[in-house]
């Protein structure tokens, strides 16, 4: 939890609209305000991304404040306190200040992570009683307008949503986020305090890993929280060759390029486990080139068990999510509200289908779906945690997509999907999951 106050220090004078530079923080200060930015004190972002999710507000704001004290409005920040609190003291801060006299023209709050601590809830009905304006910023919009309608009653109709899609990051700004020092330390801390190997090679040895790890998921995931896991599960065994040195001997005296190819003929094995086995399974850790060798001298039967059907190995999100598709796609959206309740809700009476309906549903589909009927399936069946602002989301849909078992439609203004699996593939995912497709379309 993340809370800033923006506070102008004349409280008879308006907090000055340049103190908020960014894109996303202009459009909002537009709404509260009616006035737009200077065009002069905006700018594009930096070019180094962030490698801190927490700190984004307090970043751009620091970035705001070096525009505008570069530009022409020099004088704005002369007048405006920034004021920051994290985790269990937000809460008690927040209602010291707010509770302090102050005109609404005079504060803005802006509350990150707000659906971290539901305390905040409460402060926030507080500010809009005393007509200060305030932003809560949160990565999951539904859990966040369930709690804004549960704790908030009536206010809760003069909340405006306002929904940000961000550019994705490009492989080079991922890059420098995973070699930046806080990433580094968090991806090298077990190794650091474990490892006998000098600091100077672990470091030299995660420098040569990242363009290796982008250049194998580059295709397969953007997310950064993901990126990051992947990174901490694989340095243990990148570096492990360091410390033997039968398998690599004399490091000092290898170049970064002669030391990287060594290392990654020892890893490219587990490299090809980090996607199969890890990307977006959590419960997963990467096999090693030891558990490989040992799983390619088993019999034929492994062998078999090792190309089952892909789609059984999907990640649990994405199953659901592809079940969520099918479900879609087989049924009318006028039942859905029947259907995806809670199982004391009266469902419709199961009906007999002809042998060619059944046929029918070995088949793909020709409907195509909007994507929020599918998400909105998914928050129904998915029995894990419901978080449809995590990137996680959309990168499954985008992941089924490069697999071939949905297929997006162009054009239009809404963004709908192709099933291009039967029933019968998607009645094993579920069979998997312990999910029976069929109670929901017999």
């Amino acid at each position: 939890l993340l809370v800033t106050i923006l506070e102008a220090t004349n409280t008879n004078s308006p907090l000055p609209t340049t103190v908020i530079g960014n894109d996303l923080l202009a459009t909002l200060c537009n709404s509260w305000t009616g006035q737009s930015l200077d065009p002069q004190t905006t700018h594009d972002s930096d070019s180094e991304a962030d490698s801190s999710e927490d700190e984004h507000i307090l970043d751009e704001i620091e970035r705001a404040k070096r525009r505008s004290l570069s530009g022409p409005n020099k004088s704005s920040f002369n007048n405006v306190k920034v004021s920051t609190f994290r985790g269990s003291n937000a809460v008690t801060s927040f209602h010291s200040i707010i509770s302090q006299p102050s005109s609404s023209s005079s504060r803005v709050i802006v509350i990150d992570h707000w659906e971290k601590d539901p305390m905040v809830a409460l402060a926030a009905v507080c500010c809009q009683d005393a007509g200060v304006p305030f932003v809560l910023i949160s990565n999951d919009a539904l859990v966040l307008e369930g709690q804004i309608g549960k704790n908030m009653g009536a206010l809760s109709s003069k909340i405006t949503f306002l929904t940000v899609n961000f550019p994705q990051y490009t492989t080079q700004q991922l890059q420098q986020i995973m070699l930046s020092p806080s990433v580094l330390s968090r991806c090298t801390q077990t190794q650091t305090q474990n490892s006998p190997l000098p600091k100077p090679l672990i470091l030299r040895t995660y420098n040569l890993m990242i363009p290796v790890l982008m250049d194998t998921i580059n295709n397969n995931t953007r997310e950064l929280n993901e990126i990051i896991r992947l990174a901490t599960l694989l340095f243990p065994v990148y570096s492990s060759p360091l410390g033997e040195s039968i398998i690599i001997s004399d490091v000092s005296k290898l170049t970064d390029g002669n030391l990287g190819r060594k290392l990654y003929g020892y890893v490219k094995d587990s490299l090809r486990s980090l996607i199969r086995d890890c990307l977006f399974r959590p419960e997963n850790t990467v096999k090693t080139t030891a558990t490989s060798n040992k799983r390619s001298s088993n019999s034929d039967s492994d062998s078999d068990s090792d190309s089952e059907d892909e789609s059984l190995s999907l990640p649990k999100l994405q199953k659901y999510l592809l079940i969520s598709s099918h479900l879609c796609s087989s049924t009318k959206c006028s039942t859905d509200a029947f259907v995806y309740t809670s199982a004391s809700a009266p469902r419709p009476k199961k009906q007999k289908k002809s042998n060619e309906q059944n046929a029918s549903h070995l088949s793909t589909s020709n409907n195509s779906i909007p994507l929020e009927r599918i998400l909105s399936v998914f928050t129904s069946i998915y029995p894990g945690e419901k978080n449809l602002g995590n990137v996680g989301v959309f990168e499954g849909v985008a992941h089924l997509c490069r697999l071939g078992y949905l297929e997006e439609k162009v054009g239009g203004e809404r963004v709908r999907y192709w099933v291009k699996v039967g029933r019968e593939v998607v009645e094993g995912i579920g069979r998997s999951e312990g999910f029976d497709v069929g109670e929901y379309l017999d």
